[in-house]
């Protein structure tokens, strides 16, 4: 089974692995935690920048944890996670056997299938005609 770019999939899963485990035992540098905080803050600031955005998030912390007020400081308790504390999720959770492996090929569209059946037809009554 090949990908795009005529890689094996078990060479792709091999190299992720290989990073996942990297990465549980180094845990993320300093410039990964600041640009994964600053790109959720960002993230965060877009979703209440309108009252319907502002409205989902109260909702969302309603339904979620019974408590609405919890959306005003969600923001800040992400930003106090620390760089510790994602190694030792990483450590207990990205693991080979805790994990679910999808891999997607590509299947032809009937679409395309008829419309290259119709051409391939229509040259071959072109080269009759002749």
């Amino acid at each position: 089974m090949k990908t795009s770019g005529d890689v094996e999939v078990p060479v792709i899963e091999t190299a992720i692995d290989e990073e996942l485990a990297r990465f549980a035992e180094e845990g993320p540098t300093a410039e990964e935690m600041e640009r994964a905080q600053a790109q959720l803050e960002r993230e965060w600031l877009d979703r209440l920048g309108t009252v319907a955005g502002r409205a989902d998030e109260l909702c969302r912390y309603a339904v979620l944890f019974g408590d609405p007020q919890l959306a005003l400081t969600a923001v800040q308790r992400v930003l106090e996670v620390t760089a510790e504390e994602v190694q030792e999720v990483a450590k207990a959770r990205l693991r080979p056997d805790n994990r679910a492996v999808l891999v997607y090929e590509p299947v032809a569209d009937e679409t395309e299938d008829a419309e290259d059946t119709a051409a391939a037809a229509g040259d071959e009554n072109e080269e009759a005609a002749k």
